[in-house]
């Protein structure tokens, strides 16, 4: 059932194993109203909790794989490669690309002690496959794919029945762009054999019946909800394509050892003087009439909005209250991880973003968001900056910004050690899945 109220600051309940969705509504003080919307899937949340039942960093094994390794710097010299990490900025922080997941995992890795890196097998919890990591878009997998001369699996030496599940693949885009691959890389999408058993890491989940033209499933619509699409998600089995596929954030900006502010997500109780900010073009399939009003509509002093790339943005989201987050070419926005940890409330347009990171943000999703109705915000019945007043007004905004300081870094990918970050939760995610069988 899609939310009939204005706007929604989602609460996800889990409560049995039939997929059903129901809404309620209070209200808060200042006038503000929320909607709680309940959500009985039993297998979502065996799914969402894994993360947060340990704090053990897992022991990995990572293969050093020459013929499946395109990154310019060895995988054994990655410390030493600080353009992994992207441009640095005036402000001290870093650029981080988009694509860059892999690499940026395996360089924390190759330095960290606190997530021990072995080369004895018989001690791995997990065992980490480098395949072609280098940052690339989604034309690019095509010729990259040709290279790869035999499958996969005939390069693992530690591959067999009681290891196929603790393999972790990692992908630095959506899984829709290995969709339709040609030769050795097929075994995303339609594995054969132990390949079917893998952990698939990338930026987005699967829906499944529900790929639709563009890949992640269709555009937002009113017939499109939470419940419905955990009911097309299935982590459990080998057959469906692109089995055992899990999102995690992408990389957000980071920051330098001479960075002034290194954990700009605590800052709680600073004024920002700018109610919402919007990074972004007007583009893609996702989220193009969305961001089209948003556009139109924001306007100084209420709402500022920062085209292009460059560094300016990053101040601009310090100095937010709310960011903007309609979708685009994808539903999934790299800007949302930026928000989080620049300090600043998402305010998302999708229901896609209410099931995304699981491992990263279902601990504090319901109390670090703005979920917006996309079909009520286009159609005028709500007036989007009126509301996020309201908010700004009541004390829920408050406990919002508590809890980004307090879990921020979970969707921080640092480039040393930090307990519980981005990295840590990605590996005991992927620990936890092979736990119960991928």
């Amino acid at each position: 059932m899609a939310p009939t109220l204005q706007i929604v600051l989602l609460s996800v309940f889990i409560r049995s194993s039939s997929a059903s969705a129901e809404c309620g509504a209070i209200t808060h003080g200042g006038g503000v109203t929320k909607s709680l919307l309940q959500l009985d899937f039993q297998g979502l949340q065996g799914h969402n909790q894994l993360a947060t039942q340990t704090e053990t960093c897992p022991t990995v094994f990572i293969y050093n794989i020459p013929e499946l390794w395109d990154w310019k710097t060895p995988l054994m010299n990655l410390t030493e490669d600080q353009d992994i990490w992207g441009d640095p900025c005036p402000d001290g922080s870093l650029e981080t690309p988009q694509w860059g997941l892999p690499l940026i995992v395996y360089s924390r890795l190759m330095r960290s002690k606190r997530c021990a890196v072995t080369q004895d097998p018989s001690k791995a919890d997990l065992f980490l496959v480098p395949f072609l990591p280098k940052p690339k878009k989604s034309e690019m997998w095509v010729e990259a794919c040709l290279g790869v001369k035999k499958s996969v699996q005939d390069y693992l030496a530690h591959f067999s029945e009681a290891t196929a599940h603790k393999h972790v693949f990692l992908l630095g885009k959506g899984h829709t762009s290995m969709a339709s691959k040609p030769s050795h890389c097929n075994f995303w999408e339609y594995p054969r054999g132990l390949l079917q058993r893998v952990i698939r890491v990338g930026y987005s989940f699967v829906l499944y019946g529900l790929r639709g033209e563009h890949g992640y499933g269709p555009p937002d619509s009113p017939d499109l909800d939470i419940a419905t699409m955990a009911a097309h998600q299935d982590f459990t089995s080998d057959t469906v394509h692109f089995p055992h596929t899990h999102s995690v954030p992408y990389p957000s900006v980071t920051f330098s050892e001479h960075d002034k502010d290194p954990e700009p997500w605590k800052d709680f109780d600073n004024h920002r003087p700018i109610l919402a900010s919007f990074v972004g073009e007007v583009h893609g399939p996702y989220g193009q009439e969305v961001r089209q009003k948003i556009v139109d509509m924001c306007q100084e002093p209420d709402c500022v909005h920062v085209r292009g790339k460059g560094c300016g943005w990053r101040q601009i989201k310090k100095q937010s209250l709310f960011c903007l987050e309609p979708g685009g070419d994808s539903p999934y926005r790299k800007s949302l991880s930026d928000d989080i940890v620049m300090g600043c409330i998402p305010v998302v347009f999708s229901p896609y973003l209410q099931l995304v990171s699981p491992w990263h943000w279902d601990h504090f999703r319901n109390e670090s968001q703005v979920y917006i109705n996309p079909e009520q915000f286009l159609n005028g019945k709500l007036d989007l900056f009126q509301e996020l007043r309201k908010i700004a007004d009541s004390g829920r905004v408050d406990v919002m910004r508590r809890s980004i300081a307090k879990n921020g870094h979970s969707l921080f990918y640092s480039h040393k050690d930090y307990p519980g970050d981005a990295v840590e939760r990605l590996l005991i995610g992927a620990q936890g899945r092979h736990a119960k069988g991928a």
